[in-house]
């Protein structure tokens, strides 16, 4: 299990493709006028076994076909390939004849699946004078002929094959392929990140578990019996009658059938009809209280290994009890597997780095729209990233399903960019499908060539004020549209210095025509938009309430509403500010401002507002509700999640403002009313009530 050298693999190309280049598979990335859309993917695996054979064969045949291209393959280190592969169909087996040597022979196949709906996987067939041998399912760490799987070229990367995944079952229909000579060969496929591209509905999709070894190293009251391992053994003894092994699978899963494996004899001792069991039922249970049965095996023949299939049953554990003994023989079983239906519970699909389809210029990312399935009980998460100036960003936040047709935090003017697809079921038998992704991109509405930003000081206390200095440098092009807003994500509300807010705008020309916070933080306005190099120092105070915060920064060309992301100055310090010591509370200075107010339109008091800071948390469920002295709901002002910072009069939309009126808009009679803020933390909850004053 050496790796091979250049000479023996010839290097494989992953499904990555350059924009501007025609696509070699299925249509993957069409990109027009700014637009780039995916709706297909592909990948390469590399498919590995090795075999022992008691006498050499130099007529040996290997007869073989893949979803969706062979791509080569190699006999004890020896291309095999030959003209045709290219051209050839998935529902035809090729046949090709190879030298087998006498001891170990090494198999390599490299398969190119092109998510056109085909399946997943390869199925080959080996014909010897002496065996006939192929693709089969082995879950078991040291079964003779187990195929095993790489994403990685081998050529590459130093792998070890043993320790390399194992196959699982392939989704080919057999049903199609002709050319087939040993029904008892079955499709193996390998599922990088546990998704699969070959649906035949298209899309991404979390991967079937068929094939896989469920109960290999779970939880068991007898470790040898499902550790893989076929040297180590489970011994009931003879009179074993009712003597049963349980695995936990640790979830509930969709299972269907088990295989129980005879411990090989040991030189003269014993022979496969003694160790083998002679009878057993299979029970399953969710919750080890309630068990069924859902299998009976008597009268065994079969001594090296039996499996019995029985309709898919919900079970999170399984036991095997001996149904059956001689009184004589006492039974070494060397493996019990579990296998089942359904699909794994989570799954990640990562793109290759994407050029943007002009390699000339570094573009503005637009907004991103993705498409998908998201049944009940499953989700689909985003992450992205991009590269700038050599640099590769981290990945951004998550952006959920329904968060499609959106701009994305990543830093600009990007030259490629990647993204990341989760998928997730917690229902058995689900699977979300990601089927498309739209990127739209520009460089005719950048508007700097480069642009940094840092903060300082880094380091705060806690729900203090504190005078900050936000440096931006931007450089700027005659290709590049010009600065005519930035947008700095603050803490929370800031006040600009009314001595010296910005310094460096000295000789540029422009000037600020206007600062002040919107729903997307400290948004400042020039006139004439900058359109040269500059350094810009912002001066502004401001109290943080959560343990850290970024201000990130972004800018934005005339008439223009695609941001620019400015990227982190890392190396003079960033823009991240942590607050080392936390408040003891997570709701503080509760009130109402003003105690009474007057909403009848002559312009003064006409709103309440309740108001308080919260700290620590960020995103948690906030809620503010007006009862009346009878404690009937009047009015609910706000539900929903907010992060940590001070929310009073002076916010844009506070959570709680109330105009005086019921949920139905009519202003109810004046009076003392009730108020209530409740915040849903993982501390615990935390409630303030108070009084609301309403008079005419």
């Amino acid at each position: 299990m050496t790796k091979r050298s250049h000479e023996q693999f010839s290097k494989l190309a992953l499904w990555i493709l350059v924009l501007t280049l025609p696509t070699p598979v299925a249509s993957e990335v069409v990109c027009e006028s700014g637009v780039c859309q995916e709706s297909s993917w592909a990948n390469t695996i590399w498919y590995y076994t090795e075999f022992e054979a008691d006498e050499a064969d130099d007529e040996a045949v290997i007869r073989l076909t893949a979803a969706d291209e062979i791509d080569n393959l190699w006999f004890n280190g020896d291309s095999v390939r030959l003209s045709g592969f290219a051209s050839r169909t998935w529902t035809q087996m090729d046949e090709r004849e190879v030298e087998v040597t006498s001891g170990t022979n090494e198999i390599l196949v490299a398969v190119i699946n092109q998510g056109a709906g085909d399946g997943s996987g390869l199925l080959l067939e080996l014909e010897t004078g002496a065996q006939r041998a192929g693709t089969k399912v082995g879950n078991r760490e040291d079964r003779e002929g187990a195929w095993r799987w790489s994403a990685e070229d081998p050529d590459e990367v130093d792998l070890d094959w043993g320790d390399a995944p194992l196959v699982q079952a392939g989704s080919m229909d057999l049903t199609q392929i002709d050319g087939r000579t040993d029904l008892a060969v079955v499709p193996v496929a390998g599922y990088p990140g546990g998704v699969d591209i070959g649906t035949k509905d298209g899309g991404i999709t979390l991967s079937l578990i068929d094939g896989r070894n469920l109960a290999l190293g779970q939880p068991s009251n007898v470790l040898e019996a499902n550790d893989g391992v076929l040297t180590s053994s489970w011994t009931p003894g003879a009179n074993a009658l009712n003597k049963h092994v349980t695995v936990d699978l640790r979830q509930i899963r969709r299972v269907s059938g088990i295989r129980v494996i005879t411990k090989a004899p040991s030189g003269r001792k014993g022979t496969y009809f003694i160790n083998s069991l002679k009878g057993y039922s299979v029970q399953v249970s969710e919750d080890q209280f309630r068990w069924s049965e859902v299998a009976v095996l008597h009268g065994i023949t079969e001594y090296e290994e039996t499996s019995v299939r029985f309709e898919p049953a919900l079970a999170r554990y399984i036991r095997v009890v001996v149904a059956e003994i001689d009184g004589i023989s006492a039974p070494d079983v060397a493996e019990i597997e579990v296998y089942g239906e359904a699909y794994g519970a989570a799954g990640t699909f990562e793109s290759e780095l994407l050029d943007l389809d002009e390699r000339s210029r570094a573009k503005n990312i637009g907004k991103i729209t993705w498409e998908a399935d998201v049944p009940e009980g499953s989700s689909v998460v985003l992450q992205f990233r991009t590269m700038v100036d050599g640099v590769l960003s981290p990945w951004t936040r998550e952006y959920a399903y329904a968060d499609s047709n959106t701009f994305v935090e990543s830093p600009e003017p990007a030259s490629q960019f990647q993204y990341r697809v989760q998928l997730s079921a917690s229902v058995e038998g689900v699977t979300p499908r990601f089927r498309s992704i739209t990127v739209e991109s520009s460089a005719d509405d950048v508007p700097a060539e480069s642009a940094s930003g840092r903060i300082s000081p880094v380091t705060v206390e806690m729900g203090t004020e504190t005078p900050f200095t936000y440096d931006l440098d931007l450089e700027i092009s005659g290709q590049n549209s010009g600065v005519e807003r930035l947008i700095i994500a603050v803490p929370g509300p800031v006040t600009l210095d009314p001595v010296a807010p910005i310094d460096g705008l000295e000789g540029s020309g422009s000037q600020v025509v206007g600062a002040g916070m919107t729903d997307r933080g400290l948004e400042i306005l020039f006139d004439p938009p900058l359109d040269e190099d500059v350094q810009l120092s912002i001066h502004m105070m401001a109290a943080m309430y959560t343990i850290a915060h970024s201000w990130s920064t972004q800018l934005l060309a005339p008439d223009s509403e695609n941001p620019q992301n400015v990227v982190e100055d890392t190396r003079r310090g960033g823009w991240s500010v942590s607050a080392p010591e936390v408040l003891g509370q997570v709701l503080l200075d509760v009130g109402v401002e003003p105690r009474v107010f007057t909403p009848n339109n002559d312009g003064a008091n006409e709103y309440a507002t309740i108001v308080f800071t919260l700290a620590k948390v960020a995103g948690v469920p906030v809620s503010v509700r007006v009862y009346s002295l009878n404690g009937a709901l009047v009015r609910e002002l706000h539900t929903g999640p907010l992060s940590a910072r001070r929310f009073d009069g002076s916010s844009l939309s506070p959570p709680g403002r109330w105009d005086g009126t019921d949920a139905h808009g009519n202003v109810v009679p004046p009076g003392i009313y009730l108020y209530e803020l409740l915040v849903e933390a993982d501390e615990g909850d935390e409630r303030r009530v108070g009084t609301i004053g309403l008079v005419y």
